[in-house]
């Protein structure tokens, strides 16, 4: 598929992202690069909302001339095929989105540098850990792709509002559940991990485990409320927490570990409090967002209230109906991940510290590549409420596109960065050595990544949940099978987690495939049964 940019729209951009890519070798600096893109984000974007512009088909009209003579001559006029201008609304909401998104991965890559520190068990144990948070938060990253999905559909802000309102209160109940199931399992986790309480990473982690547990509500909270705010097509809001969430991290964790003697419980505290301030950035600007009379009018003004409009029985009915099949597939990545780590743990603390080094790298440039999924969302869900195909199509087409060229500009950029990474996280030379085999393979596996992560966002948008779930179930059982017979770090990479992407990027075509209605023995249909329409 060939892409055709204007040079006038990304000569400018292409300078400003240049300039984001420089590495310093300091420990903060990334955090505060963060913020001044962030604020360079936020400057320059205008967050886009229901009725904003880009959603409208971008048409070539004929020229005046020809259409005047054909209106003299009552002869029809025959328009040219629909052509859609996607990259402007694709950096409107990718930008702030991309920004927001790497926040996870570099607080992560910091509070490893910092661990990193103190040796290589309290670095084996945040390993273990991050596992075990993946497993309890990430599972319910469901509610949020869910909520997406129902708010970008949705009838009339009141809807919108009450969608919102009924996924954070299932966000907050689940958050409360973990914290609850963590406090009182968490040695039984450790254990299932392969850290008995014999194991000198067993007082590290449980540390660790003990008091980031109590941070789970707000997690859960802000991954919700991202959710829904993505669903109005404002990534700019999320932006904003994340820089809360990256400067409250930057400052207190240092302070907490190294000047008030914390050390590892410091880092799990400051993670804790960057989170808490995040979720309070997200509830005072939804909260301002809905009891803003100028956002009631800006949605279906003049407009009857739609007849088909959702209850909140009928809300929380469609998200445990998604979330029975993203959770299936959530909790399947998960629990592969958690079985990476296991493993990693059996080949002893140097590899298994390699293993989590490796995955905090590999995550920023996830979370870069993931960037483009929101848009691919988003557009194409509000592309089916249209319920135009050849917009699907076009909406396709395009993110298919970026993704491979992202993939292939990624792979580049951590092949020249891997020959440095190691010595930044950890001066230990078995981790070391064992980091120079494995980020390679990692560089080379960036473009099926970033595939499988768009059309991954392309099924979802058009509600293919059900094939999304089975089919990341599958890839996970064939992943956790060559892996459970993997002697070193690098066979876990290379067998398993290969396996579950090549899976996974399987079944997301094919529900990309059905959403275009390429699969015509599969029941192409829309969120709700009552309000599609035939397509004219």
């Amino acid at each position: 598929t060939m892409i055709f940019f204007s040079s006038n729209n990304h000569k400018n951009k292409n300078n400003s992202s240049s300039s984001s890519s420089s590495i310093h070798i300091t420990r903060v600096v990334p955090i505060f690069l963060f913020l001044i893109i962030g604020i360079a984000s936020a400057e320059g974007f205008t967050p886009a909302t229901k009725t904003s512009n880009f959603s409208q088909r971008q048409l070539r009209p004929p020229s005046i001339s020809s259409a005047s003579a054909a209106v003299a001559n009552d002869e029809s006029i025959d328009m040219p095929t629909p052509k859609y201008a996607w990259s402007k609304p694709t950096l409107q909401l990718a930008l702030p989105a991309l920004v927001a998104s790497i926040a996870d991965p570099l607080l992560s890559m910091m509070d490893t540098a910092y661990i990193g520190r103190l040796g290589k068990e309290p670095l084996a144990a945040l390993g273990v850990c991050t596992s075990i948070f993946y497993c309890c938060f990430y599972g319910f990253l469901a509610t949020k792709t869910a909520t997406t999905t129902l708010v970008a559909s949705a009838s009339s802000n009141e809807e919108a509002k009450l969608v919102t309102s009924t996924s954070l209160q299932l966000g907050v109940a689940a958050g409360l559940s973990v914290l609850l199931f963590l406090s009182f399992r968490g040695p039984e986790c450790l254990a299932m991990m392969g850290i008995p309480a014999t194991s000198d990473i067993y007082p590290h982690a449980l540390t660790y485990l003990s008091t980031r547990c109590l941070s789970a509500p707000f997690f859960l909270l802000i991954t919700v409320a991202e959710g829904a705010l993505r669903g109005f097509g404002d990534t700019r809001i999320p932006l904003l927490a994340s820089m809360a969430t990256a400067f409250t991290m930057a400052t207190m964790e240092p302070l907490l570990m190294f000047a008030l003697g914390w050390h590892i419980r410091g880092s799990a505290a400051a993670m804790g409090l960057s989170q808490v301030s995040g979720a309070l950035v997200y509830s005072y600007y939804l909260r301002k967002r809905f009891s803003s009379s100028s956002v009631e009018k800006s949605k279906d003004a003049g407009e009857n209230v739609d007849k088909n409009m959702l209850t909140k029985s009928g809300i929380i009915a469609t998200i445990v109906k998604a979330n029975a099949s993203m959770i299936l597939k959530q909790g399947s990545l998960l629990f592969t991940w958690a079985y990476a780590t296991k493993t990693a743990a059996k080949f002893g603390a140097a590899q298994v510290a390699a293993h989590q080094v490796a995955l905090s790298f590999w995550m920023v440039f996830a979370y870069i590549l993931d960037a483009v999924s929101v848009s691919a969302q988003i557009l194409l869900s509000k592309a089916r409420t249209r319920k135009s195909v050849d917009e699907v199509r076009s909406v396709t087409k395009y993110m298919t596109s970026v993704a491979v060229i992202q993939g292939l500009i990624i792979t580049l950029i951590i092949a020249g960065l891997a020959p440095y990474v190691p010595s930044f996280f950890t001066t230990d030379e078995a981790v070391i050595a064992q980091l120079k085999t494995l980020l390679p393979v990692l560089s080379m596996q960036q473009v099926l990544i970033s595939l499988t992560f768009v059309a991954e966002a392309l099924a979802a948008g058009g509600s293919q949940f059900t094939l999304l779930g089975v089919g990341t179930a599958l890839s996970a059982l064939a992943a956790i099978t060559l892996m459970a017979n993997a002697t070193s770090v690098l066979e876990i990479w290379t067998r398993g987690i290969l396996a579950m992407f090549i899976g996974r990027f399987s079944a997301a075509g094919i529900g990309m495939l059905n959403v275009n209605g390429l699969l015509p023995k599969l029941k192409f249909t829309y969120l709700r049964k009552g309000k599609a329409k035939k397509e004219e």
